[in-house]
């Protein structure tokens, strides 16, 4: 009889030990879909991000696209030039105009004048 009762102990702490198996699995089964739910938003939320910067992207482009001179037009500059009313002044920018630096200057600014 005590040999039944050992078997009969065993088979009650084994069924103890599923019971608490179950419940870890349960518990395990809770987290996993807790982790898939929050990758599903983590998901959504990235694609969101990936939409708004494909839109920032796009406005940056029309941005740099319309504040970049095209090709044959330059930028407006700083220089200013006034216009040449006597003999004294076009002799005056003659001289200038030997300057590599005023020159390039002037050349700019004609063409950032030009309608």
């Amino acid at each position: 009889m005590t040999a039944l009762m050992e078997i009969n102990r065993n088979i009650d702490e084994q069924g103890a030990k599923i019971d608490r198996i179950e419940g870890m699995l349960k518990q395990s089964d809770a987290k996993t879909e807790n982790m898939v739910q929050h990758t599903q938003q983590l998901q959504h939320t990235l694609k969101q991000v990936k939409r708004e910067v494909k839109h920032s992207r796009t406005e940056i482009q029309m941005l740099v696209s319309s504040t970049v001179p095209r090709e044959g037009i330059s930028r407006r500059t700083d220089f200013e030039f006034q216009r040449i009313t006597n003999e004294e002044e076009l002799k005056e920018l003659e001289r200038h105009l030997e300057d590599y630096d005023y020159r390039t200057k002037l050349v700019a600014w004609l063409q950032s004048n030009i309608n």
